[in-house]
């Protein structure tokens, strides 16, 4: 309604700006003055409904997220969230075999802030949320360990407890009391933007809650945020300032006198290293599995699908892990990570025996070789063991290996230039294939597709014959500027969209901003948004005022103010009817499909409805030509997705990246190798990323391998790095 209100109250503006001036063009005396009089009425009539719409919203929208509304959406969006995590924390656990459980990590209160230090109070990962409901400091909780100890499975853990056991706890008005626990990635927020406004915007990107509704829940503490990669929010080797600044703005981030509550996971040594904890919060410190534990895992998990040479290889293994002599044997496998390479390795054919130290190495050494050497050997068969468990066929193992190279390199790319070095986000790919070089194809295709769109819409408006349009303009020149209104209009429109529009559309493919409109095509599944539809649609139609006036303005016919003011009902409930209203669960890819679809589909409701206003084939043809063009130029406008498949375009012909880029990143999370986070996808552990950007470096220059080959589409050399 507040935007219905506004493109009324410049409709108004319109009427006596454009519309005057053409529809009293050459009058005199009275008609001059009648003309003006009804100019005056009109702009005032719609300036003073738009002005009204407005505030009617904006009192609607304050009462919309006060009270059992907010109740609503709380429990609607944590219905979303133990959806959308409960599959995370399955593919994450997941090891290509039935019935795959993690290993059964153990943590270990380090200190109670405000309290008596060393409790020795500790847990397993099924017991995190009582553990948490019990012993938290203010519900606030700071989750340690090493690089792959499994502190991302345990804060899931804990993020699915927290959310069923919501569904259980009420208050005298059957109202949930707890806040609804959200899984948000630190490296994507701008630490200048207030913690509360910035986690009210993933609630929105990763969600598709309304705005007011976010803002809400997020003031009101209604929110359990459940904070991933402090440690990843700075480059590495670099100072990290943003880490520090994150933890200041969290220990300011209270309610009443108490912080409010959170879940923090940080790598323990850069934790430390920041020498400002999180205040007051109970730290846990996850334990390195034992031999023991090893032993057990791997039972489970390896031996049901081995051979008995090859179980016999692995009891080798296994019966090694706590002796001497063998020392960092036990420190290569005690983490979950890397038991899930083992699990991939073996599943490969790899030979567990290849994972003890060679002589060459030392009997007795601890140097980094053989902790590398046994790195290389694990990561380098778990993107191949992975795609094997999928079984699909769709892609090699060679050609993932290379293609995620390019993403590892890229996301390096753009840690350096003070973006997320975790996230792939598909609307903001396009920078992989290079923002000027993107830019400038956009631009290009931008103004191209404008001026062909506004010919053919001129051919169609003259029936359709290339010989009446040609004699037409030749008219125009001649007559210019003596024209009955009708003809000045439309030439004048004409014109615009053969060099106006297309200057216009250059300049919007060369502007650095991309974002996909934030309109949610999941709205129309629900009760909600079936009902806005229809909302919209009785707001829309009797616009009667609206479409007089442009058929006032050409000179058309009342059928014609009707037609226009079923288009004007449709476009409108199309766009009311697709506006976030609540949660509803998206996915990475959504984002840019909205943006391609609802453009294309106001574009078609708008053409659809202007053709049914003439019988005629020609002004059906042309009616239908103008609303794509419309629709076409609302999608420039957006650009999200104009960039996002000139990107992939200029990636896949270079063969860095597969021509359909969101397909392969589906695949990599259905493998186990990507998971989702919000509406982004990022590496199921940053070891696999740092080891996959080391192998992008080390590439030899001129490989000319299979799709991994990246040499005329580097990255790091045509991302503008």
């Amino acid at each position: 309604m507040r935007r219905l209100g506004g493109l009324l109250v410049v409709a108004g503006l319109l009427v006596l700006a454009v519309g005057l001036p053409l529809r009293a063009w050459g009058e005199t005396g009275e008609e001059f003055n009648r003309w003006v009089g009804w100019a005056n009425i009109l702009a005032l009539s719609l300036g003073a409904i738009g002005l009204l719409l407005t505030f009617i919203d904006r009192r609607r929208q304050a009462g919309d997220v006060s009270g059992d509304w907010l109740a609503r959406a709380a429990d609607e969006l944590n219905s979303q969230v133990l959806g959308r995590e409960s599959l995370a924390l399955k593919r994450l656990l997941d090891t290509g075999r039935a019935g795959s459980v993690a290993a059964n990590i153990g943590f270990a209160e380090r200190l109670l802030v405000f309290a008596q230090p060393g409790t020795g109070r500790s847990g397993l990962l099924d017991g995190v949320g009582p553990f948490y409901r019990q012993h938290a400091d203010g519900g606030r909780l700071v989750i340690l360990g090493e690089p792959g100890s499994g502190k991302t499975v345990l804060a899931l853990q804990l993020l699915v407890q927290q959310a069923e056991a919501r569904q259980n706890v009420a208050d005298a008005n059957g109202r949930a009391v707890q806040p609804v626990p959200v899984r948000a990635s630190l490296p994507t927020w701008n630490t200048d933007v207030p913690f509360a406004d910035w986690l009210g915007r993933r609630l929105v990107a990763d969600y598709g809650m309304r705005d007011q509704d976010a803002a809400a829940l997020a003031s009101n503490r209604r929110v359990l945020p459940v904070l991933d990669g402090l440690d990843e929010m700075d480059p590495p080797g670099q100072p990290p300032h943003r880490a520090k600044a994150a933890v200041a703005a969290l220990n300011e981030y209270v309610a009443g006198e108490n912080g409010a509550p959170l879940v923090l996971t940080c790598r323990h040594d850069e934790y430390v290293a920041l020498g400002h904890p999180l205040r007051p919060a109970t730290e846990v410190v996850i334990q390195p599995l034992n031999a023991d534990q090893i032993r057990d895992y791997a039972r489970r998990e390896i031996g049901p699908g081995a051979t008995l040479a090859e179980w016999d290889h692995w009891e080798q293994l296994l019966d090694r892990l706590d002796g001497p002599a063998y020392a960092g044997l036990l420190q290569a496998l005690d983490t979950p990570w890397r038991l899930t390479l083992a699990v991939s390795y073996s599943r490969g054919g790899g030979d567990p025996t290849a994972l003890l130290r060679t002589p060459q190495e030392g009997a007795g050494s601890t140097s980094d070789v053989y902790a590398d050497r046994v790195a290389d050997l694990l990561l380098g068969q778990f993107i191949p063991g992975r795609a094997q468990s999928v079984g699909s066929g769709r892609y090699t193992s060679a050609q993932a290996t290379g293609w995620l190279q390019a993403v590892a390199a890229h996301l390096a790319w753009q840690q350096d230039n003070g973006m997320s070095g975790t996230d792939i986000v598909l609307h903001q790919w396009w920078y992989i294939a290079g923002q000027e070089r993107v830019r400038r194809w956009h631009a290009h295709l931008n103004a191209a597709l404008t001026f062909t769109l506004a010919l053919l819409l001129g051919v169609a408006v003259n029936g359709g014959s290339v010989t009446a349009t040609a004699a037409n303009v030749q008219y125009y020149l001649n007559e210019f500027p003596a024209l009955p209104t009708q003809y000045l209009v439309a030439g004048i429109s004409i014109v615009g969209g053969l060099f106006v529009a297309p200057v216009l559309a250059w300049r919007s493919g060369r502007s650095g901003d991309a974002q996909p409109t934030e309109v949610n095509l999941q709205q129309v599944r629900t009760f909600h948004g079936r009902r806005n539809l229809l909302l919209g649609f009785a707001i829309g139609v009797p616009n009667v005022f609206f479409a007089w006036f442009v058929a006032w303005v050409s000179g058309g016919t009342p059928a014609e103010a009707v037609a226009l003011a079923v288009a004007f009902g449709l476009v409108i409930s199309l766009y009311i009817g697709l506006d976030p209203i609540g949660a509803s669960e998206l996915n990475p890819r959504d984002p840019l499909r909205n943006d391609l679809v609802v453009w294309l589909a106001l574009g078609f409701a708008l053409g659809l409805a202007l053709g049914l206003a003439s019988v005629s084939t020609s002004r059906f043809v042309a009616g239908l030509a103008f609303g794509l063009l419309i629709g076409l130029l609302g999608s420039l406008a957006g650009k999200a997705w104009m960039r996002y498949i000139i990107a992939v375009t200029l990636m896949g012909h270079g063969r860095a990246q597969p021509w359909r880029f969101g397909r392969f990143l589906t695949w990599c999370n259905q493998a186990g190798i990507l998971r989702e986070a919000g509406n982004a996808y990022q590496f199921r552990h940053v070891e696999l990323r740092d080891w996959l950007r080391a192998k992008s470096r080390d590439r030899p220059a001129g490989s000319s391998n299979e799709p991994s080959s990246l040499k005329s589409s580097d990255p790091l050399s045509t991302a503008g790095g």
